[in-house]
């Protein structure tokens, strides 16, 4: 153990001790024992004199509290603390400095450590200042902003005599401090206020204390400065008013400012007559470049002046130089729509187009509106479906769907290239029905211009009718058409396409139940007009007609006894309808109707109703597979069964896999005779490769094929039952006895597949 320990069993350092010692002595103080507060710190300040500021300590020399007075030690005492940023030991300082308390006086010093302190923010220190540069100013005059400064932070803290002085000294100025100033020195004084220049600093307050003062001796330019510190205030309506006084008393510059903020409304309402006038006035008093002005304000007149003597054409073409700023030109929206509107009530229709573009780009979409109405309202079909997309989007006017597609219509019936578009975009359903209505209206002029156009298409909304299943209008649409034909002298070369697509309309309309309330009367009114043209179709439509026909033939061929076709007046055979489907199916391939070629190949195929060809119902195969999934099974089949001529088991899983992931097998999807065939077909290849996880797979597909109800599935049940008698099945609800059963089902079914599975078997 050191000897330190037994001499400060606390370890205490001197700036600890120094610490505790000044923490009791300002407990002393704070409870009025002076003379031990000023023992302690004595002892404080000889351990550590940086342990505080002693402030309190010079106070009891200063006062002489509970010890004599020292001016000495007080001094020293309070230069400590100020050198410690101590504000009011600071003050106190610059006090001692000024009087030579405790230590010989020192203007110089005395002013550096009030000046600290106010900057410490001192408020006895900034009020004391203040008072000194106030006395200053009278021969230095920038030092008024400081005085002002330091006085109002004196105020604005509550200190009474500042308060007083900020009114005396900073109110309205008076004559006796002038002192002899001219108004012009008096304004000058205020520039240099208002801009911080020779050697002032910028201060609005003692800026318009100059003006006003300038002003009341009736100066223009001090009351148009006025306005702008004022405006620069945001105080707009005030500013506004010394303007007036300003301009009244003929200050040129306060005519320009007044004339523009009554043309835009700062301050006092919008007026643009008043700027007018002001800007005259301007002009009158010699304003420079006032003309230019005028032109920015009012560039109507300029406008109107301009456009004596030339033609709408001309102003058209003016008005596209300032819009795109070319030829030289800067870009000027707001003049160009002036020279659009000029030429528009000059005749030229456009050019409201041109103007509502204009006030479009600069934001000003109700005016914009405005122009676009008054076109339209002249028979522009521009603005017309310009006017649609504004009721539509709510640009520039309250939204209204209803008057969007209004005007639509009318530019629709006008021949507007886009309005039709517009109005499917906005309501598809409405929008058909409008177009139909005017086609039936107007049916003899869309015939006559053989639908070239949008406008008068009969066909092409149909289609589009037809696409979105809107069977009604579509059927009261062709049935005028298809009448109005009939009864027209010339006829139509469109004759057989229209008859076509209605005859498609009632193979598709579902509801069965359209004038008679018979079953399948959609369909069988498809085959009364199907027949009229089934010898040969020779309409404009190749490949979708042949296509819908084949369709509507095949329909009758595969339902012939349900739809009651053989009772119908114009009936054939079964047959027939068959080889009619085959035709037009086949016409319809050539075309590239994907699901055309399918059915063609189904046709080839099986030999019905033309006779087998393996080879081309193959390339058919081959060409549709990406489109008609169905067309998978197929090929499958064809690499399957060896009568094809093409057996490769692994050629055909991999079709018969493809047509499983494409038709969402696994997942329930829909099966068909021939898709479910295609699953057994790829069960009996997984379970040729004698491998557990393929057997997993091909009890998967025949229990799927086995739940479905839509098909019988000896097939499925054939093999089901080979795979539960050869102990490949994993399911325990079924028996060996179950499998053997199974098979033979099949087989009493003539399954051929059931019979070789009995035969491997044993059985």
């Amino acid at each position: 153990m050191g000897t330190s320990d037994f001499t400060n069993p606390y370890n205490e350092t001197n700036a600890d001790a120094a610490k505790r010692l000044y923490t009791s002595a300002t407990q002393k103080y704070d409870l009025k024992d002076c003379a031990e507060a000023v023992r302690l710190y004595e002892q404080a300040w000889q351990k550590d004199p940086y342990v505080g500021t002693f402030h309190n300590l010079a106070l009891c020399y200063y006062h002489g509290w509970g010890t004599a007075k020292n001016a000495m030690r007080c001094h020293d005492l309070t230069f400590h603390a100020a050198r410690m940023n101590d504000a009011q030991s600071m003050y106190n300082l610059a006090s001692f400095y000024s009087s030579g308390f405790g230590c010989e006086a020192n203007p110089k010093n005395a002013r550096y450590w009030l000046e600290q302190a106010a900057n410490k923010g001192y408020i006895p220190a900034r009020y004391t200042l203040a008072v000194k540069q106030h006395a200053e100013a009278q021969a230095n005059p920038p030092l008024l902003h400081f005085c002002y400064r330091n006085l109002k932070a004196a105020a604005d803290n509550g200190h009474e005599k500042a308060q007083r002085l900020m009114a005396e000294w900073f109110g309205p100025m008076t004559e006796e401090e002038w002192q002899g100033m001219t108004t012009i020195d008096m304004f000058n004084r205020g520039c240099n206020w208002t801009n911080g220049t020779n050697g002032y600093n910028q201060n609005y307050v003692l800026a318009l204390r100059c003006y006003y003062a300038a002003a009341s001796r009736d100066y223009d330019g001090a009351w148009c400065n006025i306005g702008w510190i004022l405006a620069e205030q945001d105080r707009m309506s005030e500013a506004n008013e010394a303007y007036l006084k300003a301009a009244n008393l003929g200050n040129k510059i306060a005519m320009v400012n007044l004339a523009n903020n009554l043309f835009y409304g700062r301050g006092w309402a919008k007026d643009e007559a008043g700027a007018r006038q002001f800007l005259l006035m301007a002009k009158s008093h010699g304003y420079e470049g006032i003309d230019e002005i005028m032109a920015g304000y009012f560039p109507e007149d300029e406008v109107a002046r301009q456009a004596e003597g030339m033609t709408p054409y001309q102003m058209v073409r003016r008005g596209w130089t300032l819009m795109e700023g070319r030829d030289g030109e800067a870009r000027n929206l707001r003049v160009a729509a002036l020279w659009f509107d000029r030429a528009a009530r000059n005749g030229y229709d456009d050019a409201w187009v041109y103007r509502g573009r204009a006030l479009a780009l600069q934001g000003l979409h109700d005016q914009a509106f405005a122009a676009y109405r008054e076109g339209a309202d002249q028979g522009n079909i521009d603005c017309m479906g310009i006017l649609g997309r504004c009721y539509a989007t709510g640009l520039g006017c309250e939204q209204d769907k209803g008057r969007a597609m209004d005007w639509w219509d009318k530019a629709y019936h006008r021949f507007h290239p886009r309005a039709g578009k517009m109005m499917t975009k906005l309501c598809p359903v409405a929008a058909r029905k409008r177009m139909a209505q005017y086609m039936i209206d107007n049916m003899k002029m869309c015939i006559d211009l053989d639908f070239r156009f949008d406008d008068v298409n009969v066909r092409k909304l149909a289609d589009e009718l037809i696409d979105n299943e809107e069977y009604d209008t579509a059927r009261t649409l062709l049935r005028r058409c298809v009448s109005t034909i009939a009864n027209n002298v010339g006829g139509s070369d469109l004759y057989e396409d229209v008859l076509v697509q209605l005859a498609w309309v009632y193979f598709m309309d579902g509801k069965g139940d359209d004038d008679y309330n018979a079953p399948y009367y959609n369909t069988r009114a498809a085959h009364d007009i199907a027949i009229l043209i089934s010898n040969d179709y020779r309409g404009s439509d190749r490949g979708k007609a042949e296509f819908r026909l084949a369709n509507i033939f095949d329909e009758c061929f595969a339902n012939y006894e349900d739809y009651e076709i053989g009772q119908l007046e114009e009936h054939f055979s079964q047959d027939w309808y068959n080889r009619r489907a085959y035709h037009y199916f086949a016409i319809a391939a050539e075309h590239g109707y994907y699901y055309a070629m399918f059915h063609q190949a189904v046709a080839l195929i099986y030999g019905s109703p033309v006779a087998e060809d393996y080879d081309k119902a193959y390339e058919l195969l081959c060409r549709c597979q990406e489109y008609q999934p169905r067309a998978l099974a197929l090929l499958g089949l064809m690499h399957f069964d060896p009568k094809y001529g093409r057996q490769d088991y692994q050629q055909a899983r991999e079709y018969y896999e493809d047509m499983v992931e494409e038709l969402d097998i696994e997942g329930n999807g829909a099966l068909t005779v021939r898709t479910s065939m295609a699953c057994v077909n790829l069960a009996d290849i997984y379970i040729g490769l004698n491998s557990y996880a393929y057997d997993r797979k091909a009890q998967q597909l025949l229990e799927i094929v086995r739940d479905y109800h839509g098909y019988p599935h000896f097939d499925a049940d054939a093999l089901y039952g080979y795979m539960i008698v050869q102990g490949r099945c994993d399911n325990r609800r079924y028996s060996y006895n179950d499998g053997v059963e199974m098979m033979r089902r099949a087989y009493r079914q003539h399954d051929d597949r059931a019979a070789k599975l009995l035969r491997k078997c044993g059985l």
